[in-house]
């Protein structure tokens, strides 16, 4: 599997720190996401336990390794998210748990 940049992709828009002035639609995003969503159950569905420990070819890690990598990379992007969310506006972005109900109706800040 070789990650390719979405076709929308452009220079800053993965980086707070530098960002572009480009802005993705509600539609842009929510193909994407079906997209990845898809890509992701595909590959997953596809491992073994032999699988999850090779190591990818020129790659220092097992799949299993890189999977939980994954797991962390986004915990700390959404991490980052939401602590420059709640700076900007000073509310906390809502958040969801297994146990909650869908709260999206009441807003998307914690109140």
């Amino acid at each position: 599997m070789i990650f390719e940049e979405p076709e929308f992709h452009a220079e800053g828009l993965d980086n707070p720190d530098h960002p572009c002035d480009k802005t993705l639609s509600d539609e842009e995003l929510l193909s994407y996401l079906g997209r990845v969503r898809e890509k992701t159950a595909d590959y997953l569905d596809s491992l073994t336990d032999e699988t999850l420990y090779e190591k990818p070819e020129k790659c220092g890690f097992s799949r299993l390794e890189l999977i939980l990598m994954q797991f962390r990379h986004i915990s700390f992007h959404t991490g980052m998210i939401n602590g420059q969310t709640a700076e900007k506006t000073g509310k906390f972005p809502l958040y969801i748990t297994p146990n909650t109900k869908y709260r999206l109706e009441k807003g998307l800040y914690e109140e």
